[in-house]
């Protein structure tokens, strides 16, 4: 596990290790056989392009999203491949739970409890024979009880032709029973007595799972079929399109937390990533960048999907890079490095990056402020002395955009190969910032969504949840505003991201009242300096 805070290159790290086992042992870490998890398509951009100055080209990189739809529609292609937008948030929660990964573990070992008895109405030696398959898992041990089942034939058979012929039944129908991985998954979640039992100790309440069940009843629903005039042509909107069925109906759609409920089973019970006709989908090494983000069931996953030689957990070769001060999720339960490693069960180093490659000393020491010593790091990062930064306020918008537009203007003439970023809060403030900058004349910008970076020179104007991972060499910070970051810790974890993807300068502007997150000499002063 690499530590680091910002710009502290863990990244960087990451990918040099990759390098550095590709060059010392290439034909066990080929690249196809290595795998880089990142949290975004800009990343994945990014990354796609370093690792063949490397020497390393044809590395998989990848979103956690990305990789685990399309893994999960090469094991399970006849399952649906829509995906509801915005499930419940306490659905997501609960689904994200780390509690969920002993839950499925032993929902697997009820129903091999439940073949067992089966088979020992008819047979005790049968029931003997599959307690010493318990090595295989629960697929590949049915179908291997089937086939010993079937031999037993003539003088050697263990049991009559009548009990054969009825555990012959019991085995045909748990060796469909017992690939049906999605079957498993609506079960589970539409039980509430194993559910709520599964959560016991938890914060998880029966009020929440109530709230799953109901959800996951409404994913299995039959999806409605879009409407038709009593001719049963299409009906029309009014542009002239024909309307499809609601999209926010959830019937016949997965959610993104899913995915590794469903990957997760089908290790459990196949043994690993295995499609129905194919190879098992298996890396001899996985990176995982911004772990803090991801929850201890997808690691889970990722980890697991990692050989191990010699069956040996400890031979594992799996990277995971991440900063405990810089998470935009906080529905996922991570709570430090060392619970999610406990939750995984896989055994680890953290090792702690300890300098700022990218951030000046000032902003540093502000990101510091920001995150209040309840959850900065227990050692500051070193860093290079910079500029100070500085907080501007202002009564409204206009006047905000009036000093900023002269101010980009002079900096894109001044350096014209520079990169600069304002980051709001809200979408809709980069919207707004964006249009009024775009009236001020302001050259090279561009309104940046969801992973649509370039890297090239200019102004991007975009919102706090895109830019982790990312690096500008002037950053504004806009609306600064008590209402865009109250005093609450996912705020500290969101104003932190944003002003540390400064290599150069900060400044901040506020347009009402400014964040109480502010360390109050700035406010008053409006300077910040080290020393």
């Amino acid at each position: 596990v690499i530590q680091g805070g910002a710009g502290s290159g863990k990244t960087t790290v990451a990918l040099h290790r990759i390098a550095f086992l590709n060059f010392q042992d290439p034909r066990r870490f080929r690249p196809q056989n290595t795998l880089f998890v990142v949290p975004s398509q800009s990343l994945v951009r990014y990354v796609a392009g370093v690792l063949p100055s490397l020497g390393v080209s044809g590395v998989p990189v990848v979103t956690y999203t990305g990789w685990a739809r399309s893994t999960r529609m090469r094991c399970l292609p006849e399952t649906p491949t829509k995906y509801n937008a915005e499930p419940p948030d306490q659905v997501s929660r609960v689904k994200k739970h780390p509690a969920m990964i002993k839950l499925l573990a032993a929902w697997v070992e009820s129903q091999a409890a439940q073949i067992r008895a089966d088979i020992a109405e008819h047979s005790e030696v049968a029931a003997l024979e599959w307690d010493r398959r318990t090595r295989h898992p629960l697929v590949s041990r049915t179908s291997r009880m089937s086939a010993w089942v079937k031999k037993q034939e003539g003088d050697t058979a263990a049991f009559d032709v009548p009990v054969r012929l009825a555990l012959e039944s019991v085995l045909k129908k748990w060796k469909k029973r017992t690939d049906d991985i999605t079957l498993d998954w609506a079960e589970l979640l539409t039980d509430p007595v194993v559910l709520n039992a599964g959560f016991a100790g938890t914060e998880v309440t029966p009020r929440d799972v109530d709230r799953v069940v109901a959800w996951l009843r409404r994913q299995l629903a039959k999806p409605e079929k879009s409407p038709v005039d009593d001719e049963g042509r299409p009906m029309l909107d009014s542009e002239g399109q024909a309307v499809g069925p609601d999209d926010d109906d959830p019937a016949g759609r997965f959610d993104d937390e899913d995915d590794p409920i469903l990957l997760r089973l089908i290790q459990i019970k196949r043994g690993g990533l295995v499609p129905p006709t194919g190879d098992e989908i298996i890396y001899e090494h996985v990176a995982i960048d911004e772990a803090q983000d991801r929850s201890a069931l997808e690691v889970k996953v990722l980890v697991e999907s990692v050989r191990a030689p010699d069956d040996d957990a400890d031979k594992r070769s799996v990277t995971i890079a991440g900063d405990t001060a810089q998470r935009l999720v906080f529905d996922n339960n991570f709570a430090g490095w060392e619970q999610l490693l406990e939750q995984t069960g896989q055994p680890a180093i953290v090792r702690p990056l300890k300098l700022s490659y990218r951030s000046t000393a000032e902003v540093m020491l502000l990101a510091r402020e920001i995150l209040g010593p309840e959850l900065a790091p227990d050692d500051p990062l070193a860093a290079r002395p910079g500029e100070p930064v500085e907080l501007h306020e202002f009564g409204d918008l206009g006047e905000a955009v009036g000093f900023l537009g002269d101010a980009l203007r002079n900096l894109m003439a001044r350096e014209p190969t520079a990169s600069c970023a304002v980051i709001s809060r809200h979408a809709e403030q980069a919207d707004a910032y964006f249009d009024a900058l775009k009236r001020a004349e302001v050259p090279a910008l561009r309104r940046v969504r969801r992973d649509e970076f370039n890297f090239q020179p200019g102004v991007d104007v975009t919102d706090v949840a895109n830019v982790k991972g990312l690096e500008f060499d002037y950053v504004v910070m806009v609306d600064v505003n008590d209402a865009s970051y109250p005093d609450q810790h996912w705020a500290r974890h969101m104003l932190h991201i944003g002003v540390t993807r400064a290599a150069h300068q900060l400044w901040m502007v506020a347009t009402g009242e400014p964040s109480k997150l502010i360390p109050t000499a700035l406010r008053d002063g409006g300077r910040m300096t080290v020393g």
